[in-house]
């Protein structure tokens, strides 16, 4: 296995250790953290709502996160389920609930951020990470077409040690057919220059993900990453 390759993982599964257990993941790209003592101050990413899972069986959740240093991962999600959504939307029916929360190391739970939104194929859902200097948080804001729909701050004195997308098959399967998708419009802040951050991203099932700086490491963009049609079934 090449250290790529091994790093890559180890990214992975610090953002979903959390989940294994009980869930099941489709595609994802991800990127590991930068050479300790840095960190990602600010992460941004934009998805473009695909169409419902089909059939629509069970909660499915498309999101960006980051694994923090005191075991939270902190994400924002995307949610469709049969009935009432988790975050508060009620039924969606073929749409998604959009909503900022965090699941707590050690918590029974994820704890769920403010408000909330309901989005529709073809909408743009940006979620914004930011590390708050003053309170030592990671705040998140959640945005669809623009217009901020649920916020919520965590992971006191924590740093971002990883970064991926994910789709997430509630309670193992099934979850349906999930349609490609993009992530589009990310962009990431480190706390110091990494010229070797983009080193190590990869995943599965994806297209894309080229990443540019214009300051010699310290902010990197990345155009689009196309997330493969995945069948949880």
């Amino acid at each position: 296995m090449s250290s790529a390759t091994s790093a890559m993982k180890l990214a992975l599964a610090s953002l979903f250790v959390a989940h294994a257990q009980a869930n099941s993941f489709g595609n994802s790209w991800s990127l590991p953290a930068p050479s300790s003592p840095n960190y990602i101050r600010v992460a941004n990413s934009t998805l473009i709502v695909p169409d419902a899972p089909n059939p629509i069986v069970n909660e499915l959740a498309l999101w960006t996160g980051m694994g923090m240093s005191n075991g939270d991962l902190v994400q924002s999600v995307t949610i469709n389920q049969p009935g009432d959504a988790e975050g508060g939307c009620g039924n969606v029916g073929s749409d998604y609930c959009v909503v900022a929360s965090t699941l707590d190391d050690g918590a029974s739970g994820q704890s769920i951020g403010n408000g909330h939104g309901t989005a529709s194929p073809g909408d743009s859902v940006m979620f914004s990470y930011i590390y708050n200097e003053q309170t030592s948080n990671t705040d998140q804001y959640a945005y669809i077409n623009g217009n901020l729909v649920s916020t919520y701050s965590s992971s006191n004195g924590a740093h971002a040690n990883g970064f991926g997308t994910a789709e997430e098959c509630q309670d193992g399967t099934p979850c349906g057919v999930v349609p490609q998708h993009q992530w589009t419009d990310i962009t990431f802040v480190l706390n110091e220059p990494d010229e070797s951050f983009a080193d190590n991203a990869g995943g599965n099932g994806y297209s894309g993900g080229y990443m540019s700086t214009p300051d010699g490491g310290t902010t990197w963009y990345v155009s689009t990453v196309t997330i493969d049609e995945y069948d949880f079934s």
